[in-house]
């Protein structure tokens, strides 16, 4: 999952320090910015603030459905440090 924030959150310049939260520039805390932020709900993926950003109003910048399927699965297991 690092990768895919990184290359699609993080390297535009959306969520580093100062923009949008949350704020994941520094991969060591951006794993504790989403899933303690609220942002992640493993009991309920859909109803997750990153899915239904990625789904609706962000989903111009993650595109791909096999990108939104990658953050429900992700979000699905348990939202896991990888």
């Amino acid at each position: 999952m690092a990768p895919l924030l990184n290359a699609k959150c993080t390297a535009v310049g959306c969520h580093v320090n100062g923009a949008h939260k949350p704020y994941m520039e520094d991969v060591s805390l951006s794993f504790r910015n989403i899933t303690s932020g609220g942002f992640v709900n493993t009991l309920l993926p859909k109803e997750s603030i990153l899915y239904k950003q990625v789904n609706g109003a962000m989903s111009e910048f993650i595109p791909s459905k096999a990108d939104k399927q990658l953050i429900y699965d992700w979000i699905r297991n348990g939202a896991p440090n990888n």
